[in-house]
């Protein structure tokens, strides 16, 4: 598809008149420490009990961060961003809504890895879907720079949980010893041993899966990072000619679902469209069968797509 010359410099205006509207939204702040107290602290802090939320907002269409599953144990962490149209008042409506689309996802790859947390990133402003913005990549780009944050936040998080896991007894003992006399610092110290003794491995896993202009916020973010796999469906573009382009060790993966009639221009051309269809040979993804998925239905249980996007977000294979 290609944008007609006469049409785009009336986009280009509606684009830059839509982003100098929107006020600006609130950045989250990362995760804490990832034990089972730290967690807590930061569970309680919201004002969704019941719910597990690392961060929520509620400036503009407002932003949410929600855990489902024990971050503090996980072996593997599925981090699920979703697409245009999204915020905290869909966070549970749809199985595109982050909080839906976690628990679908969570209850899925529990059953494959039991050792899962999901987690429902809204940490940035999607576009609406009648907002100019939505045809170009720069809601993408203020997104891409939270999510970096983010990931590599969570990341440092994991290290240092290694680190506590890989730690021999007597070194603890050691801390302990050193500490003695801090209440606080040696109650920490013996939950840390206390988590290490559950068996945890000495690192854990990180896959994405992104939905719709999700996969153009996930494109822009990943390259450099520690991300074993990045699935995308629903996707009109992640923002690159190739694969190759993401500049990601990651493995890349993309389905379509035969009902889903999102727009896939298969160009780019400045901020307008997405860069080639991800699940055209052209791209290089590894691409998985979506059965007859729809737009919004790629994480409805018992549906094959979402049996495959589990296992690959949980083992790296579609099979």
């Amino acid at each position: 598809m290609r944008f007609p010359r006469s049409v785009l410099p009336a986009m280009l205006l509606a684009a830059l008149a839509a982003a100098a509207g929107r006020p600006e939204a609130d950045v989250l702040p990362p995760p804490p420490a990832l034990t089972g107290q730290a967690l807590q602290e930061r569970y309680a802090a919201g004002d969704r009990p019941g719910r597990q939320f690392l961060a929520i907002s509620h400036k503009g269409d407002g932003q949410a961060i929600e855990v489902v599953g024990d971050l503090a144990t996980a072996r593997t962490v599925v981090v699920y961003v979703p697409g245009s149209g999204q915020s905290l008042g869909s966070f549970d409506s749809s199985y595109e809504g982050p909080g839906r689309a976690a628990r679908a996802l969570h209850d899925e790859a529990a059953a494959i890895e039991p050792g899962t947390a999901v987690i429902g990133w809204l940490g940035y402003d999607p576009p609406d879907l009648i907002n100019p913005e939505v045809v170009t990549t720069w809601p993408a780009e203020r997104g891409a720079e939270r999510l970096r944050a983010f990931l590599t936040a969570l990341d440092r998080a994991l290290d240092e949980r290694a680190a506590v896991v890989a730690t021999p007894a007597q070194g603890d003992r050691a801390q302990g010893d050193r500490v003695q006399g801090e209440r606080v610092q040696g109650d920490r110290v013996q939950g840390d041993r206390a988590q290490g003794e559950r068996g945890l491995p000495e690192q854990a896993r990180i896959s994405l899966v992104c939905h719709s202009y999700g996969s153009v916020v996930c494109g822009r973010a990943v390259a450099g990072l520690r991300v074993a796999d990045l699935v995308v469906t629903g996707s009109p573009g992640l923002g690159a000619a190739t694969a190759g382009d993401l500049r990601t060790s990651a493995r890349v993966w993309a389905g379509l679902g035969s009902r889903d009639d999102v727009w896939r221009p298969g160009v780019e051309l400045g901020p307008f469209g997405f860069g080639t269809d991800p699940v055209s040979p052209a791209f290089g993804a590894r691409v998985f069968d979506a059965g007859d998925a729809t737009h919004g239905t790629y994480l409805r249980p018992g549906s094959p797509a979402l049996k495959r996007i589990a296992r690959i977000a949980v083992t790296g294979s579609a099979e």
